[in-house]
């Protein structure tokens, strides 16, 4: 069946990070109580949803998730150490291009990104993993 629904949390009093989730059409599912831990600090959450059928995720990202959880899953079994992080659950495929951006210009970097650049459309030639 592969993704059906991708799941944004955002932490509560980040309204910034709320506007941008809502701008790219998720849906606010609700409030998750002590959901983040920040310097040992619980702190409440927002959920948001995105139905990807409705959302117009392509055939390619679905099969490159598919491809991602199945290899996922073969590593798993081995005795390499996987950082959550890239879980099939946690991860979605992208480029990072930049971490930590100041809230005051996040929203400016997706704008642009969003203006300058077009989807891109390949395929798999060969995976391997990287030591």
């Amino acid at each position: 069946m592969g993704l059906q629904r991708l799941e944004i949390v955002v932490r509560k009093e980040n309204l910034s990070r709320q506007k941008v989730a809502e701008k790219l059409g998720a849906v606010q599912q609700g409030l998750l109580r002590n959901r983040l831990h920040i310097n040992d600090s619980a702190c409440d959450a927002y959920m948001y949803s995105v139905i990807l059928k409705d959302f117009g995720v392509s055939k390619l990202a679905y099969q490159l998730l598919t491809c991602h959880h199945e290899y996922h899953q073969q590593l798993a079994k081995s005795e390499v150490g996987l950082s959550p992080y890239y879980a099939p659950d946690s991860w979605i495929p992208h480029c990072t291009v930049e971490m930590n951006i100041p809230d005051e210009q996040f929203q400016k970097a997706i704008e642009y990104c969003n203006k300058t650049f077009t989807l891109i459309v390949g395929q798999f030639q060969e995976m391997g993993a990287i030591e």
